[in-house]
């Protein structure tokens, strides 16, 4: 048998499997009694849409020297949603209404999503 994790989309909304994922991950870390146990480990496939997509890129991110480990915990997964959250879904009005049409292919910028990142969890 398989376990598999799928996480949904939505925006600013994905705050909320964010803040299962930490409810899940350290009731995993007390169970354990490793405070570097990560919920990753516990699934065969995790997989997401959106704001699920960039959870799971977050949560199977290696670690450095340890490829079979992930670098980033739950924990820091949902502070992305909560310090930068306002900045990576903020799209125009303008990118809105050529959304709408099918003009452009994505919403919110990817280039934001990047920017916020380096910034808050890759740079050291």
């Amino acid at each position: 048998m398989k376990n598999i994790l799928a996480l949904d989309g939505g925006g600013i909304r994905g705050i909320i499997p964010a803040m299962v994922l930490v409810a899940l991950e350290e009731k995993l870390q007390k169970q354990t009694m490793d405070p570097n146990e990560r919920i990753a480990s516990y699934f065969d496939f995790i997989a997401g849409t959106s704001s699920g997509g960039i959870l799971t890129s977050i949560l199977l991110y290696p670690e450095e020297g340890n490829p079979t480990h992930p670098k980033f915990s739950a924990r820091d997964a949902l502070n992305l949603f909560v310090n930068h959250g306002t900045e990576i879904f903020n799209a125009s009005k303008w990118r809105r209404f050529l959304g709408g049409f099918g003009l452009v292919s994505e919403l919110y910028s990817s280039n934001t999503l990047s920017d916020c990142i380096d910034r808050s969890m890759l740079t050291p």
